[in-house]
């Protein structure tokens, strides 16, 4: 695989701003190529489903459990999925610990919503309330479930805390997971650049970009807070199945995640056809040098 740093220059390079990118379709097409219907997922951060019925609709996954706290989208998601017997909806914030927690609803940008107090993305998108919601560990649920295949984590910052109120779930079933890690929400639970990478190693799991290609320490602390904020996390054992699912599949779709304008809530075919295929052939020579040349593969 080639080294996250290349792909990410090349990014800057042909596109102006990381905001052209439909982020979650790009999450979409990776998480398609490793998910079956035999798969269990659990969905932090469910927000209004729009994963969600991915998982249930598209995918046909075996069992879903979604976990939202902001009570009108818990009641959204309730009412959505509730012809679906394989779906459970939890109205916990998941943290390190049990108990109750204040949790700071932004109401004209819920999906800012978060245990604290985070930098928005657009100041003018601003109406904070606080109110209090259960907190549990995820670790200490009773979730229904004979195995679990993926977790994705969109929490607004408190990753690291969910993180470490799973670590049980995480050894005993290796799941992969993608979290979202990014300096305008980390910083508001005092952790810095680095403690995603950090706890993750220790934990003998390792960090990839949206595209499956693995991080080293070097490699990490030259991209993280630089033009994405989404990350795979993979155990170390299951690393190279994952890379060989992945190839270069989500590349091969890229093209398709990509807005007519930023901002955009559809997505559309790029308006610059050539751009995205130079990106992309740029991507398959990084692909195949990497495997030519030993020295390109970061340490696993």
């Amino acid at each position: 695989m080639p080294l996250p740093l290349d792909v990410i220059i090349e990014f800057e390079r042909t596109s102006a701003s990381p905001l052209e990118y439909d982020w979650e379709m790009v999450l979409e097409n990776g998480y398609r190529q490793f998910l079956d219907s035999g798969s269990t997922v659990l969905d932090v951060g469910g927000h209004v489903g729009r994963h969600a019925a991915i998982f249930i609709y598209g995918i046909h996954c075996d069992q879903i459990r979604i976990f939202e706290p902001l009570p009108e989208q818990n009641k959204f998601l309730s009412s959505r999925f509730s012809a679906s017997e394989n779906v459970k909806v939890f109205p916990f914030a998941l943290a390190s610990v049990n108990g109750e927690t204040e949790f700071v609803i932004n109401h004209k940008s819920p999906e800012e919503s978060g245990i604290k107090e985070r930098i928005y993305n657009d100041p003018a998108l601003k109406e904070l309330e606080k109110t209090i919601v259960p907190m549990r560990r995820l670790d200490d649920l009773n979730l229904d479930v004979q195995r679990i295949d993926y977790i994705k984590v969109d929490a607004e910052g408190g990753e690291i805390d969910i993180i470490k109120g799973a670590k049980h779930i995480l050894k005993k079933f290796k799941p992969i997971l993608s979290v979202e890690y990014g300096l305008s929400s980390y910083t508001a639970y005092g952790y810095s650049r680095t403690t995603l990478f950090e706890l993750f190693e220790s934990l003998d799991y390792t960090l990839c970009d949206l595209f499956g290609n693995s991080f080293d320490a070097e490699q990490w602390d030259n991209v993280v807070d630089r033009f994405y904020w989404d990350y795979y996390a993979v155990a170390n054992e299951n690393l190279p199945t994952f890379q060989r699912k992945m190839g270069t599949k989500v590349f091969d779709e890229l093209e398709r995640c990509r807005f007519l304008n930023p901002g955009e809530s559809d997505i559309v075919i790029a308006k610059d056809k050539a751009q995205s295929s130079k990106l992309r052939e740029i991507f398959i020579r990084f692909f195949h040098s990497s495997l030519k040349k030993s020295k390109r593969f970061p340490p696993t």
